[in-house]
């Protein structure tokens, strides 16, 4: 695991986990997100 990474992209990933959650946005509409861009380091 790269830890580094993880620990740069953490409070990304909770904004994400977080808006999943609440039904704020879709799981769909986030995963959307990574597929375009194979380059995200998270």
């Amino acid at each position: 695991m790269r830890w580094d990474l993880i620990a740069k992209n953490y409070d990304q990933a909770i904004k994400y986990a977080t808006v999943i959650r609440t039904g704020t946005a879709s799981t769909e509409a986030i995963l959307s997100r990574f597929t375009r861009s194979a380059s995200h380091p998270a």
